[in-house]
């Protein structure tokens, strides 16, 4: 009966570690997702800002020729 008790238990205790484990990569997994969504934004955000000065500054250069 102890033996059985102490099986059950090791069952137990190795099945908790391993959902302990998949949590943390999936806590990891989704830090990182984040963090990639965070600088495709930032880049975004860049390209939109160049594309606008570009503008601009055709803008100011077709003017001045005119």
């Amino acid at each position: 009966k102890q033996r059985e008790i102490q099986i059950v238990n090791r069952q137990l205790k190795a099945r908790l570690l391993q959902e302990r484990r998949v949590a943390r990569t999936a806590a990891k997994d989704a830090r990182a997702k984040e963090r990639a969504n965070q600088a495709a934004e930032r880049r975004l955000r860049q390209q939109a800002r160049k594309a606008q000065q570009q503008r601009q500054k055709r803008l100011k250069t077709a003017l001045k020729g005119s």
